[in-house]
């Protein structure tokens, strides 16, 4: 009797959130390409509305309240006494975002990219907060917006979001067509997308040291206002304590390392601790093709398995809570770490070859000799830091120490 109401809802996680605030109710996905239809049957008490839906609802509906009637767009839809009233809980987990996480100074220039139904809640709240300077861009612009293409030319933009879908679950390599470093004093790059985790965009503004926020934030707390909607109660939820038990549940954790460094090892060790499936992607190869790794070397080629390994990377990389061994050599394809970093934390185990036993030496095709090692390391060692979110020196064969320092390198990240 609760849901989300939407034409495609695969990408979507607000099912996960909702029957994680309130574990009594059953948060259904309606998807529909007949609006009519639907609010005919009226199968639901209350309602959440995803794009394209949040402004074709409202004919359908007996009245809105003041925000949605503002913006002209709906979110959240509930049955009251057999009236359907419409909310707009977006606008105020938008407000809550913008207060907490905005420069202080209400000059700020803000460069909202999208012209749809969001973009008009945005510009709301960032109005209703003080801001004065905002510049609305989109490839088919309306009254008073700019045209995307442009973009590139207004430098002084401080705080830049996107509101389109661009780069958005199953698009995730989509990206928009300007570079970060046009601007030459951002602070703040906002995607409204949560699945990936990290769009494209924000790992460019990873990249250049620019902080950011994703839209993972934003649903929350626009869930939590409209369970309290729903059920006419404040929640007792703690906001900050939910997201980092949600975001530590989604991620990804992928493993990176040289040869022996132990990444399918701890692989299955996390995957037992963290309760998420452990992928070795070597084994889905062998699994795949019939054949080991080696013998894959030796009668196909290593361009061969490299094309194999990236591809089956790519697939992954768009799940969430999954525990992920790659094998060593995938840091050498751009396109699959990028995948990566978009949904995982990527732990590199950084193997101190010291400790390292030479006759261990065998059935790896790219080390036969410790000199082969060394040679591996100095070649992939900038790679692998340039990926890694975490690193963990692997300087000792103790199990339990490393599981530790694992284990504490997650929770002060996902805490910060």
């Amino acid at each position: 009797m609760y849901g989300l109401l939407g034409k495609t809802l695969k990408h979507s996680l607000s099912q996960v959130i909702h029957e994680r605030l309130n574990p009594s109710i059953t948060y259904n996905l309606y998807e529909t390409d007949d609006l009519k239809a639907f609010f005919r049957a009226r199968p639901f008490v209350a309602i959440n509305v995803t794009n394209p839906y949040k402004e074709a609802c409202i004919p359908y509906l007996d009245r809105l309240d003041d925000s949605a009637k503002k913006i002209g767009a709906v979110n959240t839809v509930v049955d009251k006494d057999g009236d359907l009233v419409g909310y707009n809980t977006d606008y105020d987990a938008l407000r809550s975002i913008i207060s907490s996480r905005f420069p202080d100074n209400f000059e700020s220039l803000i460069g909202i990219v999208g012209n749809g139904a969001t973009q008009k809640t945005l510009l709301t709240a960032l109005e209703d907060e003080g801001y004065k300077n905002i510049l609305v861009f989109a490839r088919n612009t309306e009254r008073d917006q700019k045209n995307l293409q442009d973009i590139e030319t207004f430098k002084t933009i401080d705080v830049l979001v996107n509101a389109t879908p661009v780069g958005m679950y199953p698009n995730n390599q989509q990206t928009l067509d300007f570079s970060l470093n046009a601007f030459d004093d951002l602070k703040l790059v906002f995607d409204l997308i949560y699945n990936p985790l990290k769009t494209n965009l924000l790992l460019e503004a990873d990249d250049m040291n620019i902080e950011y926020i994703n839209g993972l934030s934003m649903l929350v707390k626009q869930a939590m206002k409209a369970q309290e909607i729903f059920f006419d109660r404040p929640l007792t939820t703690d906001y900050k304590t939910f997201l980092n038990t949600l975001e530590k549940t989604l991620y990804n954790i992928v493993f990176l390392g040289l040869p022996f460094s132990g990444k399918s090892h701890y692989g299955r060790l996390f995957s037992s601790i963290m309760e998420k499936p452990f992928i070795d992607i070597d084994q889905s190869i062998e699994r795949h093709e019939r054949l080991k790794i080696d013998t894959i070397f030796k009668s196909k080629g290593e361009a061969y398995f490299r094309q194999l390994e990236e591809d089956k990377v790519l697939e992954i990389a768009k799940g969430h809570s999954q525990i992920i061994s790659p094998g060593g050599g995938i840091i050498l394809s751009q396109k699959a770490m990028q995948a990566l970093s978009q949904n995982s934390l990527i732990i590199l185990l950084d193997l101190d070859l010291s400790i390292l036993d030479k006759n261990v030496l065998k059935n790896r095709p790219l080390v036969q000799s410790m000199d082969d090692l060394h040679a591996l390391k100095l070649k992939r060692q900038p790679l692998y830091e340039k990926y890694a979110t975490l690193t963990i020196k692997k300087d000792t064969w103790d199990e339990e120490i490393i599981k530790k320092r694992i284990e504490e390198a997650i929770h002060e990240y996902l805490d910060h």
